[in-house]
């Protein structure tokens, strides 16, 4: 079994390799032994399952009446009331 091969699941899962990266653990996975490739399968699903299960525990709703403003010089984003529209109730 190649550990090194799968210590990459976990970047490989959450999209962190850059495309030569993935291209090369690719490469490496299709030539290696098949207990490899389903331990480095499994570990990319618990990976992506376990991030998946985080990011519905801090989702919250978005606040009623604002939108995204962020400038085109910038990535600072900021949360912007919008204007009320006229005979709908606040």
């Amino acid at each position: 079994m190649d550990e090194e091969l799968i210590d990459y699941a976990y970047a490989y899962a959450i999209d962190a390799l850059d495309l030569d990266e993935r291209r090369e653990v690719d490469r490496r996975l299709a030539a290696s032994d098949s207990a490899t490739r389903a331990e480095f399968d499994a570990q990319v699903r618990l990976t992506a399952e376990t991030m998946a299960a985080m990011t519905v525990v801090d989702a919250v709703e978005p606040r009623r009446h604002c939108v995204v403003a962020s400038s085109p010089r910038s990535r600072h984003r900021r949360l912007l009331p919008t204007p009320r529209l006229a005979g709908r109730a606040p």
